[in-house]
């Protein structure tokens, strides 16, 4: 099986349009097919992706949310304006209350937590919320090989236990750079590596790279298709002049 890769980028705030790109040109040296950017502006997306973008290298924006701390109710407002704007939204889950709030809403297609926190925050419940509304969960890699040493331990014992739980309930598990930088930037099969590390399973590893990321994103391009309504219901525009 020929598997497609999936990859994020985070790029902050004061990134250039060179720097940005010269990210964009290792993902698809690293022969990733499709990419994820994350908090990007409209206009720097669409050059970008007018630049990079091929046949066999697609490019999709992408909004995360919580990161800044963000107040519930601001978060919430935010996702009522972008809903449609984005086919991939995350939250950064850094409360419990967060976490349990956007296990359950329909908006939200996935969670990630911090790394040290990792084992506390994804706890039982909220696992089982996620298992219930179908949520994924978000490991960003790059927060894990671009540590100090000296927490290294702490880190991936946090991430395995909570792991644990994912693979125990059937929760899909998505592993990313997540980078912002090219130095912090790794290929597909470094990234499975590391992910097989913490999760203890090969398959799961390299679907965590391709084949769940992929599903997700073919289904919410659905979903933000002018034409869609509801699930399994599209609207069907016929061409009035055509006979019949």
């Amino acid at each position: 099986m020929v598997r497609i890769f999936v990859d994020t980028l985070s790029p902050n705030q004061y990134i250039s349009e060179t720097e940005l790109a010269t990210c964009v040109k290792l993902v698809k040296a690293f022969n990733f097919s499709v990419i994820w950017i994350s908090n990007l502006s409209n206009h720097l997306f669409d050059q970008i992706k007018k630049k990079n973008q091929t046949k066999n290298f697609l490019i999709y924006p992408r909004l995360d949310l919580g990161a800044k701390q963000e107040k519930k109710e601001d978060i919430i407002f935010l996702l009522r304006q972008n809903r449609r704007e984005y086919p991939v939204i995350g939250i950064e889950c850094l409360t419990p209350d967060i976490a349990a709030w956007a296990a359950q809403d329909n908006r939200v297609d996935i969670l990630k937590f911090p790394v040290l926190q990792f084992n506390r925050l994804f706890s039982l419940s909220v696992a089982n919320l996620m298992l219930k509304f179908n949520k994924s969960l978000e490991v960003p890699l790059s927060t894990l090989y671009t540590s100090s040493e000296r927490v290294h331990i702490p880190l991936i014992r946090e991430t395995r236990l909570a792991l644990a739980r994912a693979v125990k309930k059937g929760i899909p598990i998505i592993f990313s750079s997540s980078s912002s930088k090219v130095r912090d930037q790794r290929n597909p099969l470094e990234l499975a590596a590391l992910g097989q590390i913490l999760c203890l399973d090969s398959q799961k590893a390299l679907d965590g790279v391709s084949t769940i990321p992929n599903t997700l994103l073919e289904g919410n391009l659905k979903k933000i298709d002018p034409n869609y309504i509801m699930p399994g219901v599209f609207r069907l525009n016929f061409d009035q002049n055509e006979e019949e």
